[in-house]
């Protein structure tokens, strides 16, 4: 099941746009009209480099200490601007996808810690975060009595000589991984379409149909997130269900 958490932060989204996007959705344009200071950018040949160029030509002067290699999607942010960058050759399928994932790391490690710490120390701590100056002090006490990080953000591109995540990486890119889920197909949604398919709870091929066929998702995706929801369809089945009574 997707963390609650990641729920929480996928209504707010919807909440805040005042509505919720038909399947499939494809995010982009809502996420424009939503986050005006968040562009969207397709480049070819998508990599470290490419974003460290593009940045530097918008005079964003970015220091990328991670190994160069083929991105699927990268997200940035600085101060009250941030991008996301999708490789231009993916299919739509793919693109919505990519996208939906990199906005989790926008709610969840930008949009949010920043409103957090805001709310609770006030706007004047934001430079602190944005790494334009070392707090005071005072400043660290009162983040930690509220029990908040008042840090600089820091980049999640780290991997592993296998390719495999490092830690704390590996629990952000599931928490975007979570979110990116919540927000294309919520876990309500998909179970009440497979429920309407009259197959409570189906095989994997039912699941993976389903996100395909009506929630735009990409055949491995689709794959992979209704072997989960199927798997907790099944946990949540009563015991005469279990026994197909």
């Amino acid at each position: 099941m997707i963390n609650q958490h990641m729920q929480n932060l996928a209504a707010r989204f919807w909440e805040e746009c005042g509505y919720e996007e038909p399947f499939p959705r494809s995010l982009e344009c809502v996420i424009l009209r939503a986050k005006p200071s968040l562009a969207i950018i397709s480049l070819p040949r998508l990599s470290p480099a490419a974003v460290h160029a593009l940045l530097a030509r918008r005079g964003h002067v970015v220091a990328l200490n991670t190994a160069e290699r083929w991105l699927n999607g990268c997200f940035y942010a600085c101060k009250d601007l941030s991008f996301i960058f999708v490789e231009e050759s993916l299919s739509a399928e793919w693109r919505r996808a990519v996208i939906a994932h990199e906005f989790g790391h926008y709610l969840a490690h930008y949009e949010t810690p920043r409103r957090r710490v805001s709310r609770r120390l006030g706007p004047g701590i934001l430079p602190i975060v944005d790494g334009e100056r070392r707090a005071t002090g005072a400043e660290e006490l009162s983040a930690g009595l509220a029990g908040l990080r008042i840090e600089s953000y820091v980049h999640f591109m780290d991997r592993n000589a296998d390719g495999t995540y490092v830690e704390p990486v590996s629990q952000a890119e599931r928490e975007a991984d979570d979110l990116g889920l919540e927000l294309l197909a919520p876990w309500r949604a998909v179970f009440a379409a497979i429920r309407g398919n009259g197959r409570w709870p189906g095989v994997p091929a039912d699941w993976e149909r389903t996100l395909v066929s009506h929630f735009g998702f990409p055949h491995s995706l689709a794959s992979y997130y209704g072997d989960r929801l199927l798997g907790s369809a099944r946990g949540r089945l009563t015991f005469s269900q279990a026994l197909g009574l």
